[in-house]
């Protein structure tokens, strides 16, 4: 069985408190940390997670598990992308969960934005 994952999600970096937050818009996961690195690395945690749960469930559509982020949220991503760009990243999601393969998804790319 193959898992197929083709969707380029949208990160949102942002700093609440003295501290980062990455968010993935499109399924609605947060990560945070002392770095824009960190908060990332645990936001790729939780999407990974994202991910081997709807291998393990058989949802091929992953998004129809989660909710996007409210609307205010990608209005804030649209004027960080304008205002500092945007930069585009790989997420390696990992070769195999038991008991699929996960090949055409095994990298796949997000969008992510720093607001100021």
């Amino acid at each position: 069985m193959e898992f197929t994952f083709t969707t380029q999600l949208h990160y949102l970096i942002h700093s609440v408190d003295g501290e980062y937050v990455a968010h993935c818009l499109d399924m609605d996961l947060v990560g945070t940390g002392d770095t824009i690195e960190d908060s990332i690395d645990e936001l790729n945690a939780a999407v990974r997670s994202m991910v081997f749960f709807a291998v393990k469930v058989k949802a091929f559509d992953i998004l129809s598990l989660s909710k996007a982020a409210p609307e205010r949220y990608w209005e804030v991503f649209e004027s960080a992308k304008k205002m500092n760009g945007v930069e585009t990243r790989t997420l390696d999601v990992g070769p195999e969960v038991e008991p699929v393969a996960v090949t055409e998804c095994r990298k796949y790319t997000y969008s992510l934005a720093v607001a100021a």
